[in-house]
């Protein structure tokens, strides 16, 4: 980018920017090759070790729990301390969350995906209930649904749906499967509504095993069909409530996983939900969502032990996952590549940018992901996938429009000397410090930080002006938004 669509005396800067964001491919190849921080950067950062300080921690745990935080926020978290703040994150105590009053205001007609897309990334940014929140786009992404196909756009169906995530994401994975498998819209999506006593549809039966609990290998064809055969007669009614006709269930014998019986939906739900192929399922997706991919194999079995001890309990899970040796090692820190609703939620929150959400659905469709809209029964396929020359162009752009932002822009605004703690006139180094340490945990290289004060055109010790020259700030902030390290989280 050359800064064109910056403030005017910007862009002339930032002929630094394109060598600041040309390793981003390489940074995020290396990755997800899950090297550690020292080898993508050519052995030059402090990296994992980092984690070894609490703020550093909590930030980290901010960040992959929820969608990162306000300089604020971090320091109230701090203050708590990580258990505290990780008990607060499973077991939020407020009666209603900080994102309710907002999200209130925002009217979702049946057709409009953007507006609901809208609803939800707002509830991200300012959610009171980070952790909540990102289990439902975890659930998002692993019941898959898609407004392409449920009840030709039937937005209210699908939020349905994503409520289920957040009031049921954290309990009892049994409960939880249950209701998916009752839900209108995962009926509409995979076919249950055409399950029949006399003409079965394996549509679900199938994607219930393959991607919802057991994972390819687990099941056979003999299996997908009387799981199928076990849901016939489950449907819905006129207002897309769940309904029973037992006039069209198989309630004869069937043998599923080993087991015969005159299995129902119900009895299926419990076989599967109790499988150690489902708690190792489970367990591995969560890992690669929350801490590293590929996935750290100790710590899936004893997240997976958990699920199955605790009796399915997500929450349990979670608290494993996140107290774990792995979660704060090395290993785990910046390996995992930011989703674009990680990317744009984070960016709002921490930088404690005040916004609508109005200019937030395109931006998620240009990063190329469309909440309610995944692209496939198997969802977004994560990872690497996220980059490619238009999307990291997106990143760029949306990067450029929030360092541009002023106080009277109708999309956006932020004041980033308070956002950052700022004094007005700090010294080069406290402005840099503040800056990449804050949006990137201070996991810059040398060579990255010498090139921010080359665009400052300061040294260490210079004092830069920022109420007469606060083009300056915008632009730095600008410059780490595009390093390789602020697309990982």
């Amino acid at each position: 980018m050359d800064g064109s669509h910056l403030p005017t005396g910007l862009g002339k800067r930032l002929g630094v920017a394109a060598a600041i964001a040309a390793p981003v491919a390489a940074a995020l190849a290396a990755a997800e090759r899950h090297q550690d921080t020292k080898s993508r950067h050519g052995g030059t950062t402090t990296g994992g070790a980092a984690l070894r300080d609490e703020r550093s921690r909590i930030a980290h745990l901010l960040r992959r729990a929820g969608f990162g935080a306000s300089r604020l926020e971090l320091d109230a978290a701090v203050a708590r301390g990580f258990d505290a703040t990780l008990d607060r994150m499973l077991e939020p105590q407020d009666e209603r969350d900080a994102a309710d009053d907002l999200v209130s205001q925002i009217n979702v007609p049946n057709r409009r995906l953007d507006e609901a897309q809208r609803w939800w990334l707002v509830r991200m940014r300012y959610t009171s209930r980070p952790l909540v929140e990102k289990m439902a786009l975890f659930w998002h992404g692993h019941f898959t649904t898609s407004i392409a196909k449920v009840s030709n756009g039937n937005m209210q169906l699908m939020r349905q749906l994503i409520q289920s995530f957040r009031t049921q994401g954290m309990g009892n994975f049994r409960d939880l499967l249950l209701n998916v498998s009752k839900d209108s819209t995962m009926s509409i999506w995979l076919d249950g509504r055409f399950n029949h006593k006399d003409a079965p549809n394996e549509n679900y039966g199938r994607e219930l095993q393959e991607l919802f609990t057991l994972g390819i290998g687990n099941y056979t064809e003999a299996d997908v069909k009387a799981a199928a055969r076990a849901f016939t007669g489950w449907t819905f009614g006129n207002n897309h409530e769940f309904v029973f006709d037992a006039r069209d269930h198989d309630d004869g014998p069937k043998t599923f996983l080993g087991r015969t019986g005159n299995f129902n939906g119900d009895d299926i739900v419990d076989i599967l939900a109790g499988h150690p192929a489902t708690a190792n399922h489970l367990a591995t997706k969560l890992v690669r969502f929350f801490v590293s991919d590929p996935p750290d194999d100790n710590l899936v079995n004893n997240l997976a032990q958990t699920y199955l001890s605790s009796g399915y309990d997500m929450r349990s899970v979670l608290r494993a996952l996140f107290k774990s040796d792995a979660f704060s090692s090395p290993n785990a820190y910046h390996a995992l590549i930011k989703s674009p609703a990680e990317f744009v939620a984070g960016t709002l929150r921490t930088l404690d940018i005040q916004t609508d959400g109005t200019p937030l659905p395109p931006i998620m469709a240009a990063l190329g992901q469309e909440l309610f809209n995944p692209p496939n029964v198997a969802g977004w396929p994560g990872g690497t996938a996220w980059i490619a020359t238009n999307t990291m162009l997106a990143r760029n752009n949306m990067a450029n429009s929030i360092a541009a932002a002023t106080a009277t822009d109708s999309g956006w605004s932020t004041d980033f000397k308070r956002a950052f703690g700022l004094p007005a006139t700090p010294t080069g180094s406290e402005l840099v410090s503040a800056v990449v340490n804050h949006l990137a945990g201070g996991d810059v290289t040398p060579g990255e930080r010498d090139r921010l004060y080359q665009y400052l055109g300061v040294r260490p010790s210079d004092r830069v002006n920022l109420d007469r020259d606060e083009l300056k700030l915008r632009g730095l902030v600008y410059l780490t938004l595009t390093l390789p390290v602020y697309q990982l989280n």
